[in-house]
This record gives structure tokens, sequence and C-alpha cells, in this order.
């Protein structure tokens, strides 16, 4: 497990600052908190990196965590991974 800290969620993607050295076009899961105490497991790919600083943009959502992730960035949930 890596930890980083996530920033400028969307429907369609994050950006976050990671502290391990990631690839352009890996894929990786990440588990994002959308409530208090629960998170969603979002497969992504790295399509951005500058320095510690990654783009991920999901692959897949189910309608069930695409409504969890609009939930959290209406509400704008503190989001720390």
């Amino acid at each position: 497990m890596i930890e980083g800290w996530a920033r400028d969620l969307s429907e369609s993607g994050l950006g976050a600052f990671v502290g391990q050295a990631l690839e352009l076009g890996e894929i990786v899961t990440l588990d994002i908190p959308v409530a208090a105490a629960e998170s969603v497991a979002v497969e992504a790919e790295v399509v951005r990196c500058l320095g510690t600083e990654y783009g991920f943009q999901f692959i897949t959502l189910s309608p069930t965590q695409r409504s969890q992730i609009r939930d959290a960035v209406k509400g704008r949930t503190k989001l720390l991974t």
C-alpha cells in the first residue's frame, strides 16, 4: 500500500501527491474516502506525472461508485488517503 494526499476529485479521476514513483500508463487501485467511515476502491490509470504529483483517470465506475464520488464532491468531503 502506498499512501498519498488526494485532491481535485471528479467523476472522471483525481489528482494526488504520492510518495513513491509511478509509471505513466500504470494501472492502480485507489482507495478513496467518500464518507466518514466509508471508502470506495476504484481502478485508475496514471495519466500525468509532475514530480510527486500524479493524475489518475478512473477506468470503470459502477453506478454506485459514481454516485458516492458525486456526493463526496458535492459535500466537498476532505480527502486524505
